[in-house]
């Protein structure tokens, strides 16, 4: 996978499951991470949350959570089996892809 960077703080990046992502370092955070039975998922800026995909190694989508405009949204993962997820999340100004991993 490649990585390059433009002037902006915006990367390109591919995450190893063929899903290319584009990532805003400063907007979206996830926790707790590992995560057991609740992820957080905090964005700081004022943007509304388009749609969050949970999406498994091989790239498969496991899980979808539709738009909410709070800044905090609380998903339940206890029914994912342990291992390691890709968490997209979609605004109006891009998407952002973070790993995450389940126990």
């Amino acid at each position: 996978s490649s990585i390059s960077t433009t002037h902006s703080n915006i990367k390109h990046q591919s995450i190893g499951v063929g899903l290319p992502a584009l990532v805003n370092t400063n907007s979206i955070s996830i926790y707790p991470n590992p995560a057991t039975t609740n992820l957080t998922i905090h964005q700081s800026g004022n943007l509304a949350i388009n749609s969050v995909h949970i999406y498994n190694v091989l790239g498969e989508n496991v899980m979808e959570i539709p738009r909410f405009a709070q800044n905090d949204k609380v998903v339940d993962v206890s029914g994912l089996k342990a291992g390691v997820y890709f968490v997209e999340v979609k605004t109006k100004n891009g998407i952002e892809r973070q790993k995450f991993i389940k126990l």
